[in-house]
């Protein structure tokens, strides 16, 4: 029986620059190489830069995902924003149920949309709840799978840079 990998290419820009931050922190070259401690050396690492407050805030909350509960970059969780706390989150995602009646992921098309609608503060560019038109047929949120929304989480890790 072969395994099916935790994570695949999928074709969309924001979910391949999270699988590339993934990979590039464990120096790694393909999805199927990745381990679960991978993952969550990659989600340890992520997790002390976004909780920041010039990541959070500036970077996060500014230009990507504004108010993200996700990523804990709305200003008014700043007190409760550790990097214990913002790894928690992204574990959670990642291993959130899939509910086998939702609609397949619009991005990946391998899993089950997550039961909440996915708005902008937790994947870029899909708009808000507020402005149902936005969304094909007016309907309310993006049909994402956690997988999908947890990478997309991974994706301001490109614009690091180490300074030596």
């Amino acid at each position: 029986m072969k395994l099916i990998p935790l994570f695949t290419w999928t074709g969309h820009p924001f979910t391949d620059a999270g699988l590339v931050a993934l990979l590039l922190l464990n120096d790694k070259e393909k999805p199927e190489e990745l381990t679960a401690e991978d993952i969550k050396r990659a989600v340890k690492f992520a997790s002390e830069l976004y909780a920041r407050k010039e990541w959070s805030s500036g970077y996060i909350h500014a230009m990507m995902m504004p108010n993200s509960g996700i990523l804990m970059a709305n200003p008014s969780m700043a007190k409760k924003r550790t990097p214990e706390a913002v790894e928690n989150s992204l574990l959670s995602l990642l291993n959130e149920p899939e509910d086998e009646n939702a609609p397949i992921c619009e991005v990946c098309g391998r899993r089950h949309a997550r039961e909440k609608p996915v708005y902008r503060s937790d994947f870029p560019l899909v708009g808000t709840g507020g402005i149902p038109n936005y969304f094909p047929s007016g309907k309310d949120g993006a049909n994402i799978c956690s997988h999908c929304v947890f990478l997309t989480q991974l994706m301001p890790l490109v614009a690091y840079r180490r300074y030596c």
